[in-house]
């Protein structure tokens, strides 16, 4: 949760110019691997296919989903949002990972690997205020949405890493799409 809160007040705070994403991975739902066949075989024939997808990002799962995904770390230089120092990090090679379905948010979950459980920020969609919690979920900050449209929501977070969380209104636009599963980028 901690990532998660750090992560979250820097992409509000830093909203005219952010740092460039920290080096993601490469992957795609594998269940399992045929006989002879390699993560970077099956990588091959997925490649130019909607089947690969190239960062963190959204999906949508049914509830019961329980599943393996052949998943590559590329190499990059990740920029910490709190400090600015840039840290090259290395990249790690093809694995077959078992994993399961994070909390969804609106029909739209991440990948969890392994029994690592996640914690969330708590939050919830409104149209005026943060006034009224009752409707907040602690879950993935991901709601359907079109790329571009109009978003507002409440999150419970820090205003300053040293501090408390609270209730704070974010407004802006749908961003960072997968299909209609989408994050807020702030006005």
């Amino acid at each position: 949760m901690h990532l998660l809160v750090i992560f979250l007040a820097a992409a509000v705070s830093a909203q005219n110019s952010p740092p460039p994403p920290p080096p993601d991975r490469i992957w795609f739902r594998q269940d399992s691997l045929p006989a002879g066949e390699t993560c970077a075989s099956i990588y091959e024939t997925v490649k130019n296919t909607p089947a690969v997808i190239k960062e963190r990002t959204p999906s949508s799962w049914s509830d019961d989903a329980t599943f393996k995904i052949s998943h590559q770390i590329l190499t990059g230089t990740y920029t910490n949002p709190k400090t600015g120092e840039t840290t090259e990090r290395k990249g790690r090679d093809w694995a077959h990972d078992s994993g399961k379905k994070s909390t969804c948010a609106e029909g739209c979950c991440e990948f969890q690997f392994g029994s690592l459980a996640k914690n969330y920020v708590k939050w919830f969609p409104t149209s005026s205020d943060c006034s009224n919690t009752g409707a907040a979920k602690e879950a993935p900050l991901y709601f359907k949405a079109s790329a571009g449209a109009a978003a507002k929501l409440c999150a419970l977070f820090p205003e300053k890493a040293d501090s408390a969380p609270v209730w704070q209104l974010l407004e802006g636009t749908a961003a960072g799409c997968v299909g209609q599963c989408c994050t807020i980028k702030r006005n």
